[in-house]
């Protein structure tokens, strides 16, 4: 019996082990990262993946891409990079990483199916989420204008 339970500890602890790693991010070469960036530019002009990511921010994430190249190109890896630029580097990704979720959350299509009043017809309306939102400022406005204004001449 006690093999046995030498055998069953002794698995326990290789099983354990093989969960046991670092969390060290894989170095990050030069060449690794130009393919990432050329992929995040194309992405970006293909009207469709951060459709609603708006010019400026477009131009923001291109030129933090544009300094994240040059430093990796600059070291050869991140790994290479001194402390500086290692910190400047993640600070640029974070960055990126923040305005291109939110461009890409913005860019989820939502569609709604509704019957207009007055028909039995069902019709179906897609818009992005950043459309739904302008739509429902401006709505909004609107009603602030009728409220402060009084009801408009029809």
């Amino acid at each position: 019996m006690f093999p046995h339970r030498m055998l069953v500890v002794a698995l326990l602890l290789a099983a354990s082990s093989c969960y046991a790693t670092d969390n060290k991010q894989p170095d990050m070469t030069a060449a690794d990262f130009s393919a990432q960036k050329a992929l995040f530019v194309q992405q970006l002009d293909d009207g469709k993946t951060y459709s609603e990511i708006t010019p400026e921010s477009r131009k923001n994430v291109v030129e933090m891409l544009d300094r994240m190249d040059a430093r990796v190109q600059k070291a050869g890896s991140v790994d290479r990079m001194n402390d500086q630029d290692r910190v400047a580097f993640f600070n640029d990704q974070e960055a990126v990483n923040v305005l291109l979720t939110k461009a890409k959350a913005d860019s989820r299509v939502i569609c709604t199916r509704d019957t207009p009043t007055g028909t039995h017809h069902v019709v179906t309306n897609c818009q992005t989420l950043a459309q739904r939102r302008s739509n429902e400022e401006s709505a909004r406005r609107e009603m602030n204008k009728i409220s402060i204004n009084g009801v408009p001449n029809l």
